[in-house]
């Protein structure tokens, strides 16, 4: 360790990072370069006097205890420069180029921990409302994630000239595996994707995906059923009706995948029958109510996870693994649900996940 002062300030060096304290404030640095620049703020102008800066958080809680703030785009440039990257390697990453600063808020409430950011667009954000997807999948599910309108939005990226080449690619590959065409075949019906997991420790659960043109996704997943098939794979195949296609798929490693294209949607589920309309849904589970109602009226779910299993889970150790030590246990023991939840103002997406604490 090396001690070193600037401007007044004492530091210490180890192994290249720099810790000291500036001001009212203990300062952890990457090196001694970083802490100094630190210093060097104090005394002149300082992120607070941005403008992108204070439009980032003007919009969270002001009773927040924590507050995070990334500046996408000068991110990315700099990740992209320590890679050796060139500028024309940063802009393939496309739309990632132009994305507002985000900021994230921490605050607390009576039934556990609330996270809130947000990021302003150049143009109106338009967001679905409800539950959608995820209360419909079944009620033993113990975590789940609903992205939506999954089709139009690879669409949107594929059209932007950084993307073409991964478009041209990816769309060759499946051509020459399936016969399918990426654009027609499977971008044009699919709508909100819902993934799911039913049993943590034994990899169960699956996707299910909302169908705008069933007939199209039925002849799909019958013709990626038969590609299978004629690859060796230990497929059975179902004889397609007018109302479902659908396929089996097992393997020595995994549950058997089951696949089915139904009215509504495709669902391509390990381990267990396809989902039945007249079943038990993840929506009519109370910590599922519970977790929607702790985000709020102006908030619809997206995100679920049952923490009560993650808690059982991390209890016993998982297969082949030790169990969490003790202090991990207690810090994990209070937690009943996570949500994640959506919505948006005009130009501004908001995205709040909570922490439901016992």
């Amino acid at each position: 360790a090396s001690h070193e002062s600037y401007r007044g300030n004492d530091f210490t060096v180890v192994g290249g990072k720099a810790r000291g304290i500036v001001g009212n404030f203990v300062v952890l640095a990457s090196d001694a370069n970083v802490f100094e620049k630190v210093v060097r703020t104090q005394q002149g102008r300082s992120l607070g006097d941005s403008t992108d800066y204070e439009r980032a958080v003007s919009v969270l809680p002001r009773d927040r205890i924590a507050t995070a703030y990334l500046d996408t785009v000068r991110s990315l440039e700099s990740a992209a420069r320590s890679a050796g990257g060139s500028a024309s390697q940063l802009a393939a990453l496309g739309p990632l180029t132009t994305l507002a600063p985000i900021a994230v808020g921490v605050f607390l409430r009576g039934d556990g921990i609330v996270v809130d950011g947000a990021i302003h667009r150049s143009g109106p954000v338009s967001i679905s409302r409800g539950p959608g997807l995820l209360a419909r999948l079944p009620a033993d599910t113990r975590a789940a994630l609903s992205v939506p309108q999954v089709g139009p939005g690879l669409s949107d990226l594929f059209s932007a000239p950084s993307s073409s080449t991964a478009h041209l690619a990816l769309g060759a590959l499946l051509k020459a595996r399936t016969g399918l065409d990426l654009d027609s075949d499977l971008l044009s019906w699919m709508g909100d994707v819902a993934f799911f997991v039913t049993d943590i420790a034994h990899l169960r659960g699956g996707a299910v995906v909302e169908s705008s043109a069933p007939a199209t996704s039925r002849r799909v997943v019958e013709q990626i059923g038969e590609s299978l098939l004629s690859r060796g794979l230990d497929v059975t195949l179902t004889p397609r009706t007018p109302q479902q296609s659908a396929f089996k798929v097992r393997s020595r490693h995994l549950p058997t995948l089951h696949v089915t294209a139904s009215k509504s949607d495709v669902q391509a589920i390990f381990g267990s029958v396809p989902l039945a309309s007249d079943e038990l849904h993840l929506g009519d589970e109370p910590m599922f109510e519970r977790a929607e109602t702790s985000l709020g009226q102006d908030y619809s779910i997206k995100g679920f996870v049952d923490a009560r299993t993650l808690v059982s889970y991390f209890e016993r150790g998982s297969a082949g693994s030790t169990a969490l030590p003790a202090t991990a246990k207690a810090a994990v023991r209070p937690l009943s649900f996570i949500g994640l939840g959506t919505r948006s103002d005009r130009d501004t997406l908001f995205a709040r996940l909570v922490i439901g604490v016992n």
